[in-house]
């Protein structure tokens, strides 16, 4: 884990663990000099025009409509979840819509830092 932020604004970022010493310096000197064109969080992608980036996923009239069966998730999680969304919300990434044709569940995903 490597900072090419400040002490206090950490911007972290992974290596590989296969560089050498030299590509290792090379990559976090570019990566310090192109910081700024990172989303370091929610709040910096939420700036772009979502005209230009806007995700849709296209339904034609003739597509039948499948309905999954609602996954349950743990009580545990449920907490942890609710407070990613809610970051998403604020950030106007997602947003609320009524009467979709299509929706999915949430399925959690357990990162290799052990975070969900």
């Amino acid at each position: 884990m490597i900072n090419v932020g400040t002490d206090l604004k950490p911007q972290n970022i992974n290596l590989g663990l296969g560089l050498t010493l030299d590509e290792k310096s090379t990559f976090i000197c570019l990566l310090k000099k192109y910081k700024n064109v990172f989303a370091w969080n929610y709040e910096d992608v939420k700036m772009y025009d979502t005209s230009i980036i806007q995700h849709t996923i296209p339904m034609t009239s003739y597509e039948k409509l499948v309905q999954h069966k609602l996954r349950k998730i743990h009580p545990n999680l449920e907490n942890n979840i609710k407070y990613e969304l809610n970051k998403l919300l604020k950030a106007k990434i997602i947003f609320l819509v009524r009467h979709s044709r299509w929706v999915s569940n949430i399925v959690p995903v357990r990162k290799k830092n052990d975070n969900i």
